[in-house]
Parts: structure tokens; sequence; C-alpha cells
């Protein structure tokens, strides 16, 4: 199943099958914003429990879970914090509105706190 975005000049089409690999997903969106370890934030993420579970939504879930996680380092360690960037980890809503938010904002942060940067 392939969702087509709202713009397509300015979105990437994701093209989600059998069970939707969001791991995947985001990790070619880090790839593609020149992060230099998109596999990283794997780490953070309950591999067992993400692979019994085949439902999309859960997988979804699970994923953002680990982004908060990952997150919270900035607001633990610095004065700014990533409220913003956390109400973009949708739970709800298409699949390419979800990836686009998480490109758009949490990428963002990712790259200004260099979050996963080194081992």
């Amino acid at each position: 199943m392939t969702e087509q975005p709202s713009t397509p000049s300015q979105t990437p089409v994701y093209s989600l099958h059998n069970g939707v690999e969001y791991r995947q997903a985001i990790t070619d969106i880090l790839i593609r914003n020149g992060h230099p370890r998109p596999t990283a934030w794997l780490e953070y993420l309950s591999q067992e429990e993400y692979e019994m579970n085949p439902d999309p939504n859960f997988r979804r879930y699970m994923i953002n879970s680990a982004w908060t996680r990952i997150l919270s380092y900035v607001d633990r360690t610095t004065a700014d914090n990533t409220r913003e960037q956390r109400l973009c980890l949708i739970n709800d809503g298409s699949t390419n509105d979800w990836l686009r938010l998480f490109e758009q904002s949490v990428v963002k942060c990712v790259k200004k706190y260099e979050l996963l940067y080194q081992a």
C-alpha cells in the first residue's frame, strides 16, 4: 500500500506494505538528513516486543515512545525542552503525516543537539 502525500512536490512518498515497516522509514529519513549513525535509535526500541506485535498502530506507538525517550535527553541536560517535537510524534493520522512531521520537527532537534551522533 502506498500513501500519497498532500503535496507531492515537497513530501516524499513512503511505500508501506505487509505490516508496514516503520523502522526502515525512520532510518531512511535519518540517512537522507545526514545522520552519522542512522540506526542508533533502534537501541531505544524493544525489538522483541516490536516483532511480537505486527499491529502497525502498536509499532508506531513503540517508535514514538523510543523517540520520546531520546528527546528527553535534551529536556534533562539543557534549558530547552522538546515539547513541540514530542507533539509531532503522533499516534493517529496518516503514516505520511507522521513521517513528514518526524522529518520536519524531530530530525531538526536531533541535528541541533547531535542526538545519537556518538556511540
